[in-house]
């Protein structure tokens, strides 16, 4: 497979990336009905982190228990990783053209497992960073709401009566002009009360750490508390290897985005609170 196979190519967008695979596969993965539904599109252009041409060959009897994050290594331009019911080595072909042999079982989801694997390691080799978050869609921009599990993520994103963004994950990829979030699966749905949003990248406003609180109000963040949030819900493991360039790049995103602190309170709306922030910022 080649770029001069475009149009024999099945070509969708996922994780900032452009993935490329034969076009026989498209109707036999359905990805629509996958845990992935949220999270893939159409390509924009906007893609930053590349395109992945995927040669995909089928074996019987793969499974690796699926941890939070693929095994996977990189050596110099190559790499391997297994996840799931996916098997896959990959080299890098140029800085933003990625070439991916995968082997899974053929089912829809070690299907998925291997586009997941490859995604996050792309993402981490990228310096990315990937936020345990629930978030929202306000006035085109994403808003996430971080915290520790039972901090009421889920709970702030149904009170903000806006669309739903992400459930669980995000990868946030520093473009240009600024942090851009891109969807990533993950998360119950069961208990969203809004629709999604329908867009699987989107640019980022704001990053809430949550709290219950007796009043709906948004507080400003020193910026060693605003450090101290992001560095407590950005999963390390993930996003990169490298101390340095993660500090960095989380000294970056208090620079150029809202970090905040927001007070909710069961069964109080705080849409109008975050649409008049989202207006004077």
């Amino acid at each position: 497979m080649s770029t001069a196979d475009e149009k024999e190519l099945w070509s969708f967008a996922f994780a900032g990336l452009r993935f490329h695979l034969d076009k026989k596969f498209q109707s036999q993965f359905l990805l629509e009905k996958s845990m992935l539904k949220d999270c893939t599109g159409e390509i924009s252009g906007e893609e930053v982190l590349g395109d992945v041409y995927v040669h995909l060959r089928f074996q019987d009897g793969i499974f690796v228990l699926r941890t939070d994050a693929p095994q996977w290594q990189w050596q110099g331009s190559q790499g391997q990783g297994v996840w799931g019911g996916a098997q896959v080595s990959m080299s890098l072909k140029s800085e933003v053209i990625f070439d991916a042999q995968m082997t899974v079982e053929c089912n829809l989801a070690a299907f998925v497992d291997g586009l997941i694997a490859i995604a996050i390691a792309i993402l981490r080799r990228s310096n990315a960073l990937i936020f345990h978050a629930a978030g929202i869609e306000c006035q085109g921009t994403a808003v996430l709401f971080v915290g520790p599990s039972g901090a009421g993520k889920t709970t702030a994103a149904n009170l903000s009566e806006l669309p739903w963004f992400v459930v669980d994950r995000v990868a946030l990829i520093r473009d240009q002009h600024a942090w851009v979030a891109w969807a990533l699966p993950g998360g119950e749905k069961e208990a969203l009360q809004q629709p999604f949003c329908g867009n699987i990248h989107l640019p980022l406003r704001a990053i809430y750490g949550v709290r219950q609180g007796s009043t709906s109000q948004i507080h400003d963040m020193q910026r060693l508390r605003q450090a101290m949030l992001l560095q407590q819900n950005v999963l390390t493991e993930l996003a990169t290897e490298n101390a340095g360039s993660l500090l960095e790049a989380l000294d970056d995103l208090t620079q150029t985005t809202e970090v905040a602190e927001i007070e909710t309170v069961l069964e109080r709306s705080h849409r109008a609170l975050l649409e008049n922030r989202a207006s004077e910022k």
